[in-house]
């Protein structure tokens, strides 16, 4: 562990590469990169979260990383089947309306987390 995260550690001069899912604030798809914050017992927390008043969304984007979504987003897109590629719009359409990657759900769910 300690040599993996050695391999990190220059990268944290420019960011580190995470992969957030949507369910939860410290859901996160395992990268080498999170390594060191394990390693530092440093929890990782981010608010990009699916609202669960908002059942369209919550089966759109289901337990995916964000990695997976854009993955199926292009796979509905070119789906035959008309419901896919409603699936698809409304999976982008949660993408696009926050780019910021930081939703208010995700705001209430990081008080409710993260500790002072």
């Amino acid at each position: 562990n300690v040599n993996d995260t050695m391999m990190v550690l220059p990268k944290l001069s420019t960011g580190l590469d995470v992969n957030v899912r949507f369910t939860g604030v410290s859901d996160f798809e395992y990268t080498p990169e999170c390594i060191i914050f394990d390693l530092l017992n440093v929890p990782l927390y981010h608010g990009w979260l699916v609202d669960p008043q908002t059942p369209e969304v919550v089966q759109a984007v289901g337990k995916l990383s964000y990695n997976q979504l854009v993955e199926k987003i292009i796979t509905c897109k070119q789906a035959s089947d008309s419901s896919l590629v409603s699936e698809g719009l409304v999976a982008e359409q949660f993408l696009e309306s926050t780019a910021s990657q930081l939703t208010y759900h995700g705001l209430c769910e990081l008080t409710g987390a993260v500790r002072e």
